[in-house]
């Protein structure tokens, strides 16, 4: 299962979580940091200040997520 500890560029390349992601990060793919973050895992993403993601948004995401591979 992909989690907030799996990479974004597997969570992008997953059929199921690819349009959480796109939710919630919907210039990740175009924008060229996007693109550097794509190796990194999505909890180091969402820890950087440019991510702007409070405490009770990372757990909504992370049940989005969960949820799509239910």
């Amino acid at each position: 299962m992909l989690t907030m500890d799996s990479k974004v560029k597997e969570l992008y390349d997953d059929p199921k979580t690819r349009p959480v992601m796109e939710k919630w990060f919907p210039a990740m793919l175009t924008d060229p940091q996007g693109k550097m973050a794509m190796m990194m895992k999505l909890k180091q993403v969402v820890s950087f200040p440019l991510a702007s993601l409070n405490a009770e948004q990372r757990e909504q995401l992370a049940k989005e997520l969960e949820d799509a591979q239910a």
